[in-house]
């Protein structure tokens, strides 16, 4: 069984082609800009919409625990109550309240899989497997792989490089291109907005670059905390002897669309107020890269 938190049909930004994206539940890295929050616990976990609510109360009377509050300034779920079991989403007509995080068996995601076949197929599309961090299931990631490979699928792990060697291992067999995300090269920086030290990121894309799989890195680009000409020559100096194995280098610029998923959640949004990098910053990054002999792009 494996977890996940999204499966998110006729996507365009996970490799080439239309694909398939299985979002796996679960992230070693605590990225303070992180677009998908509810990605990073293994635990599923419980979301409220305010903005869906209808005042039905349901949610009160089914919820064991006493979790769901009726305040002066409005519906109130105490986290510390609630037990995480569902029923109050359950009950939720105007799906106000959802939970995240689902089991599925490789058969069941086989199916997922493909049932955009003929998308793939058109467009030389296929399946990419992300997160959270895909390879903190290694063992069942490798699994589903196979299974795509059997069906003649192409194949995409998305990682941040944060686990064992080992897990690379395990899914190098049957995987086509990898998606390789990198934060900051700088220590401090990566581990005051990541939550860890770059090291092991590093040794594993040399690690992986090393392999000869075929390697697209992706840079979130912060304002900030890694957009600095400094940032660029050190993520050139990186990737510039691996250009055998990285075919390109992709510049994501911040966005705050996930703001609203950390108010879902009930947490705060330690980036609230840095605004996304202007277009013409973002291309002056690009112009770095190439400048250092790195075939840099942008969405």
């Amino acid at each position: 069984m494996a977890t996940l938190f999204n499966i998110q049909h006729f996507s365009i930004h996970d490799g080439p082609g239309i694909r398939t994206t299985f979002f796996f539940k679960s992230c070693s890295l605590h990225c303070q800009w992180c677009h998908n929050p509810e990605s990073i616990s293994p635990q599923r976990q419980l979301e409220f919409f305010p903005v869906k609510c209808i005042g039905c109360g349901a949610c009160f009377s089914v919820c064991p625990t006493g979790a769901h509050q009726a305040r002066p300034d409005g519906h109130f779920i105490d986290r510390a109550l609630c037990q995480r079991c569902g029923i109050c989403a359950e009950n939720c007509y105007s799906e106000a309240l959802v939970m995240v995080g689902k089991e599925y068996t490789l058969e069941e995601l086989r199916e997922e899989a493909l049932k955009d076949r003929p998308f793939y197929e058109a467009s030389g599309g296929g399946v990419t497997l992300s997160g959270g961090e895909v390879l903190l299931q290694s063992q069942e990631a490798a699994a589903f792989l196979r299974l795509c490979k059997e069906e003649g699928l192409h194949t995409v792990v998305d990682t941040a490089g944060f686990v064992p060697w080992e897990a690379f291992q395990e899914v190098l067999p049957y995987t086509d291109l990898f998606l390789y995300d990198i934060k900051s090269l700088d220590r401090d920086r990566h581990t005051r907005y990541v939550g860890a030290d770059p090291a092991r990121i590093v040794e594993n894309f040399q690690r992986l670059a090393q392999s000869q799989a075929h390697i697209w890195v992706r840079v979130p680009l912060i304002p900030d905390v890694n957009d600095r000409p400094e940032d660029m020559q050190a993520l050139a100096g990186l990737v510039r002897p691996y250009l055998s194995s990285v075919e390109r280098v992709e510049l994501l610029p911040y966005h705050r669309l996930g703001e609203n998923k950390y108010i879902s959640l009930g947490q705060d949004y330690a980036l609230a107020g840095i605004e996304p990098p202007s277009g013409e910053h973002v291309q002056d990054c690009v112009a770095q890269l190439k400048a250092a002999g790195v075939p840099a792009m942008t969405e």
